[in-house]
């Protein structure tokens, strides 16, 4: 009684699994239409198409090396300046070069106090130093700094296009570095390239200085007002704090003419600033610059104590919306330049689709045949093996939200003859014990445990092949590696587990005397 108890919680699991992974695979095979109608309950995703399937579209991207590097040489002069000057150390004709700076010494003895503060400091040690004659004094980026620095610039970036992009709503976009300082982005299904210039074309950083008057020592250089370009004002080199202090910015309609404006919540830290800021500062004029641009300059007419402000500008909602996401997302390292852009239509994607799928059925189609015609009725185990196998496997690229590329059909076609090789070597085992003289039975149970060594040394061998080509290569050829690392753990779990329990049941149930293979 207890062994039939096993066997029936046996097949309910089987079926449990095998129902499981054809609910999620099946919405993949519907169209959207059909899929709008399809129960709640059931799993409602679709296999997300790549770009090379279904449209969309493709920039390549270069990081503005020498816009990053004049920023970081910016920060670091004025920072120069103070050490020097905190160090008593007196200089002169200080310039900012295209790698470095260059500067005179004024007395003789201070040329070595200056060199070992250049070399102590943590932030100049990225720097060679050269005592030149006359105490001139050049500082030049290392080659390996330099290197570094672009490097993390370009990882920076990956992560800030990418919370840019998903906020646009793109499903499953592809943004990988290519070299040194390049990023390949591609978004499936989007049909706006403008709307991704405009995020991208942006570095987004968000400053707050004081306005000053023209004659002021520390008034910097004169910026134009967003929408009035002719009007320009003065503002401080000091930066209050900058928009990584801004948690939280929204696009709504308010104000008195109920008009889009930005909502600014800061984080505790911003806050505080904000906070004492607005109460030691009454009356003077706050400067809030996006890109070099003035968004807005509010008279600080009261104490601010709540961490949030609004930026209003003469801005529609959507304009609104984009600053807000470009806030939220963070700011760009160095300004990103589009050297390549394709808009890819759906047409070659439907063409592909179309004889991919053909090509995977004739795959399906031709190995089910030769499997009956090698094997007679126990080939349809085969069979089923296969067909699961690829239910399966469209299952597991939902589940993880992997995308489905030409490559990846390529994939899929390959898992089918695949997917048999387990069966084939199982098969055969089955026939020569069958020869010896031995039970159905017992030639089944010693067929799958001779054969198991052999299977697993196949599908280690072409799971190596498909990891050095993840590892190795890009784009296409990963989705490729992808579909088949995929497919070889399935055709494993199919063929050793549920195909095996089927087969055992049905010999249990059956106990057929002879097996025709």
């Amino acid at each position: 009684m207890a062994h039939s108890w096993r066997s029936v919680f046996r097949i309910l699991l089987l079926m449990g699994i095998v129902f499981l992974g054809l609910s999620i695979a099946l919405p993949s095979f519907l169209s959207e239409r059909t899929r709008q109608k399809w129960p709640a309950w059931l799993p409602q995703k679709a296999v997300t198409l790549g770009l090379d399937l279904q449209g969309g579209v493709h920039l390549l991207l270069e990081i503005d090396k020498d816009a990053l590097l004049k920023e970081h040489l910016a920060l670091l002069n004025r920072m120069l300046r103070k050490e020097l000057i905190a160090k008593k150390i007196l200089f002169k004709a200080m310039t900012q070069e295209k790698n470095g700076f260059r500067f005179r010494l004024i007395k003789e003895e201070q040329p070595e106090m200056a060199k070992d503060l250049l070399k102590n400091h943590p932030e100049f040690r990225d720097f060679s130093v050269q005592i030149q004659d006359h105490g001139w004094v050049q500082m030049t980026f290392t080659q390996e700094a330099l290197t570094q620095k672009i490097q993390s610039a370009r990882e920076k970036s990956i992560e800030i296009v990418r919370r840019r992009v998903d906020e646009t709503g793109a499903v499953e976009p592809l943004i990988q570095g290519q070299g040194k300082d390049r990023i390949i982005l591609q978004i499936p299904g989007f049909d706006d390239p403008a709307r991704v210039r405009a995020l991208l074309g942006k570095t987004a950083k968000l400053s707050f200085h004081w306005i000053q008057d023209a004659s002021h020592p520390d008034a910097s250089s004169q910026l134009p007002l967003q929408g009035d370009p002719d009007r320009l004002m003065p503002v401080t080199h000091e930066v209050l704090f900058t928009g990584e202090e801004i948690l939280e910015a929204k696009a709504r309609y308010g104000g008195e003419k109920n008009e889009p404006i930005i909502a600014l919540t800061m984080t505790h830290k911003g806050g505080q600033l904000f906070s004492e800021l607005t109460r030691e500062n009454i009356g003077s004029y706050l400067a809030i610059i996006l890109d070099k641009k003035i968004l807005m300059a509010p008279r600080i007419s009261d104490h601010l104590p709540n961490g949030q402000c609004v930026i209003t500008g003469q801005f529609s909602m959507e304009e609104a919306q984009n600053l807000a996401l470009l806030i939220r997302s963070g700011a760009l390292p160095a300004p990103l330049n589009v050297l390549e852009e394709k808009v890819v239509g759906p047409g070659l994607g439907h063409d592909s689709i179309v004889a991919g799928t053909y090509s995977t059925l004739w795959a399906i189609a031709s190995v089910a045949v030769l499997m009956f015609l090698s094997y007679s009725f126990f080939g349809l185990f085969a069979v089923l093996g296969i067909g699961l196998n690829v239910c399966f496997l469209l299952a597991a690229l939902v589940w993880i939200g992997a995308t489905l590329t030409l490559p990846g059909i390529a994939g899929i076609a390959l898992t089918v003859g695949m997917s048999v090789d387990a069966n084939v070597l199982i098969n055969e085992r089955i026939k020569e014990e069958l020869h010896t003289g031995k039970s159905v039975a017992q030639a089944i149970q010693l067929g799958y445990q001779k054969a198991m060594s052999s299977v697993m040394d196949s599908n280690i061998t072409t799971l190596i092949g498909a990891g050095l080509l993840y590892m190795m290569g890009t784009g296409p050829v990963r989705g490729f590696a992808v579909t088949m690392a995929l497919g070889i753990f399935i055709s494993l779990f199919v063929a050793l587990g549920l195909i095996k329990s089927f087969v055992f049941l049905w010999v249990r149930f059956r106990d057929p005397a002879l097996l025709h293979i």
